[in-house]
């Protein structure tokens, strides 16, 4: 099971036993208790002992501050995720019950992770732990909800887990080389964690280039692209963003923008975008991919239009380099 399962979760407290059933032999509803905040584990990071929750503001506007729910005391009843609404189920006599000092627990999601030589590697955005013993067997470590989708997310072993400093996570030097799952990776490119921290750090970085703007004149053939950019590349794994401008002579027809990778066999599309023109003299279209070659070529940013002209049409591409091959 996952900490992400009971995000956002709606938790209920069950009745008392003797106050389960109704007069008519119904069973009573759960009174709702809140909403799932956060888990909350062990200092050492290796068990999920409960959930902070959220009771419900008072009279719609009054806050009440978060309160502790035991691991153990939760479990399903009645169709819904709640509690033994008991003592020993809440707070401070829960800590006291289960042997932890509250104070000296940990919310591990949410926060960075920092490897023990300073390598950033995202935050840390999920934990998969055993619901009946509590036991954390992994951490997930993400740039965020872009990057997921895009470069995966990496599933961190509890062991590399060292501690608590300054405010983030801290793992060990070799969490840096394990390998994403999911997004990009999930098609076959493959990527460290290194690489992802290469795309958050983004336009400063020297694995990133911005070709900068060039201005070319698109005459009417939507099929056949005009070159506004080119930057040769050497072979890897490739994040390409392209961006093109129309200043447009025509109110009609198609406008397309295009990223296609150049070698000495030929050129190839990457992707396209394409929009119908509302008005005349301007459109902008944003293309992006990802790709892997294993040749050197040319990223090329390209456009075409099926009527009329287009003066002063701009493009521009930045690329992020994830891996060397």
């Amino acid at each position: 099971m996952r900490t992400k399962d009971f995000q956002d979760v709606k938790i209920y407290r069950i009745p008392p036993e003797a106050k389960r059933t109704r007069k008519d032999g119904t069973p009573r509803d759960p009174k709702r208790l809140g909403k799932v905040h956060f888990p909350v584990f062990t200092a050492d990071g290796r068990s999920v002992v409960g959930f902070m929750v959220s009771p419900p503001d008072v009279a719609g506007m009054i806050k009440q501050p978060d309160r502790f729910v035991a691991r153990d005391a939760v479990r399903v009843y009645e169709g819904v995720i709640a509690v033994d609404d008991a003592k020993g189920s809440y707070d401070a006599a829960a800590a006291k019950r289960l042997g932890i000092d509250l104070d000296t627990c940990i919310i591990w999601t949410g926060m960075d992770v920092v490897t023990v030589q300073g390598t950033k590697l995202g935050y840390c955005s999920d934990a998969a732990f055993n619901p009946k013993t509590g036991a954390v067997t992994s951490f997930t470590l993400t740039g965020g909800a872009a990057a997921a989708a895009l470069l995966g997310t990496i599933e961190m072993p509890v062991r590399y887990l060292k501690g608590y400093r300054d405010g983030a996570m801290i793992v060990d030097d070799e969490a840096a080389t394990l390998e994403l799952s999911g997004g990009a990776a999930a098609n076959g490119v493959c990527a460290s964690s290194k690489a992802v921290n290469e795309v958050y750090k983004k336009f400063n970085e020297e694995n990133t280039t911005n070709s900068g703007q060039n201005i070319q004149s698109i005459t009417s053939s939507v099929d056949n692209y005009t070159d506004i950019k080119s930057i040769d590349i050497s072979p890897g794994v490739y994040v390409a963003i392209a961006r093109i401008e129309f200043q447009s002579l025509s109110a009609t027809g198609d406008r397309k923008g295009r990223l296609a990778f150049s070698t000495s066999s030929g050129t190839f599309e990457l992707a396209t975008e394409c929009v119908r023109a509302a008005s005349n003299n301007w459109a902008r279209l944003s293309v992006c991919d990802i790709f892997k070659t294993n040749v050197s070529g040319s990223i090329k940013v390209q456009a075409s239009q099926s009527s009329g002209s287009a003066i002063d049409t701009f493009g521009c591409v930045t690329f992020v380099r994830l891996k060397t091959l």
